[in-house]
């Protein structure tokens, strides 16, 4: 009777080691599972996020092409009262600049 009641104990044992190792993996796969779902969900919220500044960005680029299409500049220029000139002349200086210092 004693080997009898040695093999329940020891069956007893394996069976109690592997309902806490079933209870422990089943637990960590729902921790796990939340994780994936909270990710997904986070993930789908950055997208919308990310489309709408796209739609954004685009609508900053246009205005910006808008102002700086050449149309709209020239009549920026006339609003400010400037005028084109053909012919410009600029300032030359025909001596050579030199960065030499003279105070050793």
């Amino acid at each position: 009777m004693t080997i009898a009641r040695n093999k329940n104990k020891k069956i007893r044992k394996w069976i109690i080691i592997a309902g806490f190792a079933l209870i422990i993996f089943t637990l960590s796969n729902v921790f796990v599972y939340n994780k994936i779902v909270n990710l997904q969900h986070l993930i789908t919220i950055q997208t919308k996020d990310l489309e709408g500044l796209k739609l954004a960005d685009a609508d900053l680029k246009n205005k910006l092409y808008q102002i700086l299409d050449l149309k709209n500049l020239s009549e920026l220029a006339k609003d400010l009262g400037m005028i084109k000139i053909k012919n410009p002349e600029f300032l030359e200086i025909n001596e050579s600049v030199s960065f030499y210092n003279t105070n050793n």
